[in-house]
């Protein structure tokens, strides 16, 4: 894993939306409270433009910040990011980090792909786990499975297409996603029809 740091924290969670170039989520880390603030722009934006991220902060102690006892960065960044991003999940001990980043990849690319967040209380940065703990290693197999049309569908795009007079293709990020670039280009060869990629620019039609 390559590392690249950033002066400020909505910087890095943006260069981390570079995932839907790849295929790959991106990831970002911060701290927390303020740090975790600047962030949570960026990844709300990743998530509305369907951008497979992952925001991981470091946040206060649960016992402090659950009976709002006042803390310094005492924020509640688990709840805070939740109406913000796709899924938000909170890691209390640090041998679930494995089942933690397994799950953020898949939620964050599988049917329509987005921002995840995952919050370090103090006591899972602080926490340690034992030097073979291999079994805590999950890997993710087929994080984003294919979604087929049926049949029917296919036939109705095919009657519009035929019946339209003026008909143009607009290209979405469906198609960057689906890798389609070789059934796009003969569709367009094939019919001629006039199209747009501009949600889906690296495609190459």
């Amino acid at each position: 894993m390559k590392y690249y740091g950033c002066s400020r924290e909505d910087a890095a969670v943006d260069a981390a939306t570079a995932g839907y170039l790849t295929g790959k989520p991106g990831v970002a880390l911060t701290v927390s409270a303020p740090g975790f603030l600047n962030g949570l722009t960026a990844l709300a934006q990743a998530t509305k433009n369907c951008f497979p991220l992952i925001m991981i902060s470091g946040s206060s102690d649960r016992h402090i910040i659950d009976l709002d006892r006042g803390d310094y960065e005492g924020l509640d960044q688990y709840n805070v990011a939740k109406p913000f991003c796709k899924a938000a999940y909170r890691v209390d001990r640090a041998q679930d980090m494995g089942l933690a980043i397994a799950r953020a990849v898949r939620t964050a690319l599988s049917g329509r792909p987005g921002g995840v967040y995952l919050d370090l209380p103090a006591a899972t940065v602080t926490d340690t786990v034992a030097q073979k703990s291999d079994a805590n290693i999950y890997k993710v197999v087929d994080a984003a499975p294919k979604q087929l049309p049926s049949d029917e569908a296919i036939d109705r795009a095919v009657e519009l297409l035929k019946n339209a007079k003026h008909p143009v293709i607009l290209l979405g990020k469906g198609a960057a996603y689906a890798r389609s670039e070789n059934e796009v280009r003969e569709l367009v060869d094939k019919t001629k029809i006039p199209f747009l990629s501009y949600q889906c620019q690296w495609l190459r039609v």
